[in-house]
C-alpha cells in the first residue's frame, strides 16, 4: 500500500512541475535519460565499437558523460555531434538518401567479418 501511495505523490510532484512549467511558458522536450554506447551505436545506426572510437577521436569527439568506467551520453549532444560530421557540401537530403541507397547486403557482409 505505501508503494502505491508513494508513486502517486510522485506522479502528483511530476504533474505539478508541469503545470508550473506551463503557466510559466517554459515548456521544452526534455532530453530522454542518459543514452548508453549500445543505445548511441542504434541511433547512429553503427557497431559500438565505432562509437567507443568516436569518444577518443581527436578534433571533434563525441560527446561523453563518464560514470567511473561507464560512458553515457545525452541524445540531443549526440545529435548535434552527428550533425557535425555531416558533409558540408551535401544537403541533408542527398547525404540521407545516399546512405539509403547502400546495399543492405553490403552491410551484413562487413558485420558478419566483423564477428
Amino acid at each position: 500500500m505505501t508503494d502505491i501511495i508513494s508513486a502517486l505523490r510522485k506522479t502528483a510532484e511530476g504533474l505539478q512541475a508541469l503545470a508550473c512549467a506551463l503557466e510559466s511558458g517554459k515548456v521544452g522536450v526534455p532530453d530522454p535519460p542518459n543514452l548508453t554506447v549500445e543505445d548511441v551505436a542504434a541511433l547512429l545506426n553503427c557497431a559500438t565499437d565505432t562509437v567507443r572510437s568516436a569518444v577518443h577521436r581527436e578534433g571533434d569527439p563525441i560527446p561523453v558523460i563518464r560514470i567511473n568506467t561507464l560512458l553515457r551520453f545525452r541524445r540531443s549532444e549526440v545529435l548535434g555531434w552527428a550533425e557535425r560530421q555531416r558533409p558540408k557540401d551535401k544537403p541533408y537530403v542527398e547525404f540521407e538518401q545516399a546512405a539509403k541507397a547502400r546495399p543492405v547486403s553490403a552491410g551484413i557482409r562487413k558485420a558478419k567479418r566483423q564477428r
